[in-house]
């Protein structure tokens, strides 16, 4: 009885490390995204931050030159909010291309995996239909040596 062998092995160790890499590139750009966000929260509570001290500032006395260093730092900041969200987007997209990667590197190993199944199935059968065969010379031999 010989041993079974699938064809594609190679095909198929390739795709799995494939999917590997596939996955290990979604796990770096979730984390860039997480980092993207982060960065945008900073922004928010520096916004946040800034607005209230320049609340504070007016309340206390009003001087022009400073308001209008606030009113500058404070159009900064949204300017930089405005990157960050744009950034935060485009990781995103990142993600979403990297999944779709992914998933098309998941469906391509999981159809060698049926394939190399089925081949499977096919040469059990075949060693099965051997073995009938085999024993059915036997018997079909002692028959005959019995008759004799």
């Amino acid at each position: 009885m010989k041993k079974f062998k699938f064809k594609l092995a190679m095909v198929l160790k390739i795709k799995l490390r494939l999917e590997e890499l596939r996955q290990q590139e979604l796990r770096e750009a979730e984390y860039r995204v997480l980092l993207a966000q982060q960065d945008l929260e900073r922004c928010h509570e520096a916004v946040l931050l800034a607005t209230e001290r320049y609340r504070q500032q007016l309340v206390a006395k009003l001087n022009l030159n400073s308001a209008l260093d606030y009113q500058r730092y404070l159009t900064w900041l949204a300017n930089h909010v405005t990157l960050a969200e744009e950034s935060l987007q485009l990781r995103q997209q990142e993600v979403v291309a990297v999944r779709d990667t992914l998933i098309v590197a998941t469906q391509e190993r999981q159809m060698l995996e049926k394939l190399k199944e089925k081949a499977y199935q096919h040469y059990l059968q075949a060693e099965l239909q051997a073995e009938h065969e085999f024993l059915d010379e036997i018997g079909t031999s002692r028959y005959v040596r019995m008759e004799k």
